[in-house]
């Protein structure tokens, strides 16, 4: 519904900004939001016995080996479209146990 929100304003003359991203308020790097998902994906698995191999992940690099530090923040979707989002740490670990429930559930029935 927020992006379908998002559209029909931006198609009604709303500023248009560079990237649009629904990762929460909270302004956070995509290699932390991307590790902080894996590593509680992967402490919610081990609790259910399950022994998954995760990917490896890497932080991205400029061109000169040094760190790429681009941070997602929310605020300018709230303040130009009025979508509020919710904490994303909040909603994570409720996410990721729908999602190990539905994978419990798929492993059993094969």
């Amino acid at each position: 519904m927020a992006l379908i929100g998002m559209l029909q304003q931006l198609s009604c003359s709303a500023t248009a900004w560079g990237a649009y991203h629904l990762a929460g308020i909270e302004p956070v790097s995509a290699y932390t939001f991307t590790s902080t998902v894996r590593m509680q994906l992967d402490t919610r698995l081990a609790g259910l016995g399950e022994k998954v191999a995760l990917g490896d992940l890497k932080a991205l690099n400029h061109h000169h080996d040094q760190p790429l530090r681009r941070v997602l923040n929310c605020q300018r979707v709230l303040d130009v479209f009025g979508v509020h989002q919710k904490l994303w740490r909040l909603e994570l670990g409720r996410m990721l146990d729908t999602w190990c429930h539905a994978y419990q559930a798929r492993e059993k029935s094969t």
